[in-house]
C-alpha cells in the first residue's frame, strides 16, 4: 500500500472479477492508484501535487493528499471500529468480499496509519486529509 509504483502496477495486470458493465465494486482502497495513475500519465503529476496546484492552494483549502511532515501533528488518530482479522487470504466466494476488502485490506495490525511514512503517502482515498471548517 505504501508503493504507488508496484500498486498501479498490481492494478493494470488484475484480472476482472466479473465481466465489466455487469456489477459495480467501490475500491476503497484501491481508486486512488486507479485515479492517481491516471493523473500522472495524463499530466505528468502526482494526485497530491495536482490537487493541491489545481484546487486547494487556489481555494486557500486546508486539504492534503500526502501530508508534509510539519502537519503529522494536526492530524487525529484512526479508531477502528473494531480489531482487524487475521492476515489470511479471504474465501474469494463470500458473499461480504467487497467489505472485508474494504476494510481489512490488507488485514492484520494497523497501527501503521499512525506512522509519518503513511501520513506522508499519497494514497489517495485512505490518507485524503481535511481540516475541519470552523463554522461561520
Amino acid at each position: 500500500m505504501l508503493n504507488h509504483e508496484l500498486m498501479a502496477g498490481a492494478l493494470a495486470a488484475q484480472a476482472p472479477w466479473w465481466v465489466p458493465g455487469t456489477r459495480h465494486g467501490y475500491h476503497a482502497n484501491t481508486f486512488g492508484f486507479l485515479v492517481g495513475e491516471l493523473v500522472r500519465r495524463l499530466r505528468g503529476r502526482t494526485l497530491g501535487r495536482f490537487l493541491a496546484e489545481e484546487v486547494t492552494i487556489p481555494l486557500g483549502a486546508d486539504v492534503h493528499i500526502g501530508l508534509a511532515p510539519e502537519h503529522h501533528g494536526r492530524v487525529a488518530e484512526f479508531a477502528f471500529p473494531a480489531v482487524p482479522p487475521p492476515e489470511v487470504e479471504p474465501d474469494l466466494a463470500a458473499a461480504d468480499l467487497m467489505e472485508f476488502n474494504a476494510y481489512w485490506n490488507p488485514s492484520g495490525p494497523v497501527s501503521y496509519t499512525h506512522l509519518d511514512v503513511y501520513k506522508r503517502q499519497m494514497l489517495k482515498c485512505p490518507t485524503g486529509v481535511a481540516a475541519k471548517v470552523p463554522p461561520s
